[in-house]
């Protein structure tokens, strides 16, 4: 599943449904997430520290911006 800005500033926020979802990521084999690089800035301009949360999380996989 790919996160967008708003999913990643809603995780970084605490929301409930996120925070489930990096979860069964986390927990559950064969589930990966997805945080495209010009999303997590976005989301890190939204909200202040969100890319560092973000890229914490061992079942995120962070995509560059190189083809």
């Amino acid at each position: 599943m790919i996160l967008d800005d708003t999913a990643m500033v809603a995780a970084g926020s605490g929301n409930v449904l996120a925070s489930r979802l990096i979860d069964r990521a986390h927990a559950t084999q064969g589930w990966f997430l997805y945080a495209p690089t010009c999303a997590l800035v976005e989301a890190d301009r939204t909200r202040s520290g969100t890319a560092e949360h973000i890229v914490a999380l061992p079942s995120v996989i962070v995509l560059d911006l190189s083809p």
